[in-house]
This record gives structure tokens, C-alpha cells and sequence, in this order.
């Protein structure tokens, strides 16, 4: 019976230490760059010369608890409600097969 008593079956160790994970976490804070699972990648085999694939780069990152999130733009400030009334009628305009002329 004792030989089937499940154990820990611990793996191979990972190629990114405790230590490196922290300073990977302080510089993705610092830094306002948009940053992939490829450019992590790039960053530790620089930094630190540890090679990992992208796709362990993202379970590392779950790991230190961050997850990927897409990168969209928004327009900066509230808009003018004048141009606003003006784009919304040039659009239905368009719809309606009208233009402006």
C-alpha cells in the first residue's frame, strides 16, 4: 500500500530564479513600454542569460501573478460635444448615401 501513495513528482527546477523574477516584476513596473512574452524573453537572455520560449515567459508571469492584457488607444480628454453632434450626422449622412458637398 505505501507504494501507491501518491508523492511529489518535483520536475525539472526552472531556468528563472525567485531572484530574477523579482527584478523582472520591478522592471516591468518602472517602465512604460509595451512589453510581450517575446520581449520578456529577449530581456532575460540579456539581462540574466536565461533562455526561455515565449510560452513559458506567460506561466512564469502567471506564476508572479501578472497576466497579458491587449493594448488599445483612447483618445486623450473628453470631446468637444459640437464636433461630436457634427461627426454623428456626417456618419448617419453616409449611411443614408448622402455626402456632404
Amino acid at each position: 500500500m505505501d507504494a501507491l501513495l501518491e508523492r511529489v513528482h518535483p520536475g525539472c527546477s526552472s531556468a528563472m530564479t525567485a531572484e530574477t523574477g523579482q527584478q523582472l516584476l520591478a522592471r516591468l513596473r518602472q517602465d512604460d513600454q509595451v512589453w510581450t512574452a517575446r520581449t520578456v524573453a529577449n530581456w532575460l537572455e540579456q539581462e540574466h542569460g536565461v533562455a526561455l520560449h515565449p510560452s513559458t515567459v506567460r506561466r512564469q508571469l502567471l506564476k508572479l501573478g501578472l497576466t497579458w492584457q491587449r493594448t488599445r488607444y483612447v483618445v486623450a480628454g473628453r470631446p468637444d460635444p459640437q464636433q461630436q453632434t457634427e461627426f454623428l450626422e456626417s456618419v448617419q449622412d453616409v449611411k443614408k448615401g448622402r455626402s456632404k458637398g
